[in-house]
């Protein structure tokens, strides 16, 4: 029971990190104006973050992947942004 319990308090733990993750790249984004935030879609599991979604221009897609790079956390990014 003491490892079950320790592994869903562990669970939550990285949750909560994918969270701040998630919330460190969206700050980032809000304060970048060669980035369209709003349409960004940011997942974060374990540290990887997903990125889905367009921007406007290649420089645009390419500081959105940089900058979710440079988050503390952050194991890999995994872009998926296509520029429209």
């Amino acid at each position: 029971a003491a490892d079950a319990t320790g592994e869903a308090v562990k669970t939550a733990g990285k949750r909560t990190s994918d969270a701040g993750i998630k919330l460190a790249i969206k700050a980032k984004y809000a304060d970048d104006a060669d980035v369209k935030s709003s349409l960004v879609e940011i997942t974060v599991v374990d540290g990887v973050v997903k990125l889905r979604g367009t921007q406007p221009t290649f420089e645009g897609r390419r500081h959105a992947e940089d900058l979710a790079r440079s988050v503390d956390g952050v194991v890999k990014v995994d872009s998926e942004l296509k520029v429209e």
